[in-house]
C-alpha cells in the first residue's frame, strides 16, 4: 500500500477510532505481517491493555494483559520514547530471548519471533504503541520495512495527540452541557467525604490548585485526594475521570 494511504487512513482513525482494524490490516500487509496491534502498558510490567489487534486470539491477549506483561524481557530494556521505532532484535537477541518463559509460554504457542513496534505515547509510567509480529519462517523484518514504520512514525504521533484533543473537547462539552455531577454517583464509586468534593470540582473543570484554594487546604493534601480518587476509580488523568463520571450517571438516569 502506497506511503501517503496509509498516513491519510492514520489521520481518518484520529477523527473515527473504528478505522483501527482498518489500518492494522493494511500495516500488517506492508510489512509482511499476519499480527498488528495497538498496546497501552505499564513500563514496570504491571499492567496492559489492547485496544485493537489483528491476528491476535482474545485468549492470548487476556493471557498477555494479565500475565505476560510483567513476564516480557522486552519492557525493562525498551528506551521508551515517542515516536521511537524499535525491532526486538535490537532490544534483546533472540538467542536471548528463547530462554525466557515469555518465549516458550506465549510467543512460540502463538507462532511469534520477530517483532517491530512504534511508540505513539508515552509519560512517566506508561506508553502506547502500533506493533507488527510475525514468526521465525518470516525472518527478522527488513530495513525497508523498518524504514516505513520511520516514515509513519511522527503521523501516528501526530494523529495521537489529536484524537486525545478531540476526546478532551467532547469530554469538555458532555461536562458544560450536564453542569455539576450529583452527588449520589460520587458516593455509589466509593469515595470519602473529601475525595467526593475534589472529584466534583475536577468534574466541573477546577484545576487541583484552585480546589485547594477554594477548599482552603494546602496543594499537596489536594494532590493526595486526586490520588486518591484516581486509584479508586481507575482512570489516570481528569478527563477519563469526566467520561466516566458521565457514564455513570447516564447508567443511573
Amino acid at each position: 500500500m502506497p506511503k501517503n494511504a496509509l498516513v491519510r487512513l492514520i489521520y481518518a482513525v484520529a477523527d473515527d477510532p473504528l478505522l483501527w482494524d482498518t489500518f492494522l490490516t493494511k500495516l500488517a500487509k506492508s510489512v509482511h505481517a499476519e499480527t498488528a496491534g495497538l498496546l497501552t502498558q505499564d513500563k514496570a510490567g504491571r499492567w496492559a491493555r489492547g485496544a485493537a489487534t489483528l491476528g491476535v486470539d482474545p485468549a492470548s491477549l487476556k493471557a498477555y494483559e494479565e500475565y505476560f506483561v510483567s513476564r516480557n524481557p522486552w519492557l525493562p530494556r525498551h528506551k521508551v520514547l515517542t515516536g521511537n521505532v524499535i525491532t526486538g532484535e535490537q532490544i534483546l537477541s533472540n538467542r536471548e530471548l528463547l530462554k525466557t518463559e515469555f518465549y516458550n509460554d506465549f510467543l512460540k504457542p502463538n507462532h511469534w519471533l520477530h517483532t517491530c513496534s512504534v511508540v505513539t505515547n508515552a509519560n512517566e509510567s506508561t506508553f502506547t504503541s502500533v506493533f507488527a509480529l510475525r514468526p521465525p519462517r518470516d525472518g527478522a523484518f527488513s530495513s525497508d520495512e523498518i524504514d516505513l514504520c520511520w516514515y509513519l512514525a511522527p503521523h501516528l504521533k501526530t494523529a495521537t495527540r489529536l484524537r486525545q484533543r478531540i476526546v478532551d473537547l467532547e469530554a469538555t462539552l458532555d461536562r458544560l452541557l450536564v453542569g455539576e455531577i450529583d452527588t449520589k454517583t460520587l458516593v455509589k464509586l466509593g469515595l470519602t467525604p473529601a475525595e467526593t468534593r475534589v472529584a466534583g470540582a475536577l468534574f466541573k473543570g477546577d484545576s487541583v490548585e484552585m480546589y485547594a484554594k477554594e477548599a482552603g487546604i494546602s496543594v499537596n493534601t489536594a494532590r493526595w485526594h486526586v490520588k486518591q480518587v484516581y486509584a479508586k476509580t481507575g482512570v489516570k488523568r481528569q478527563t477519563e475521570l469526566v467520561q466516566m463520571l458521565l457514564k455513570h450517571r447516564r447508567q443511573a438516569a
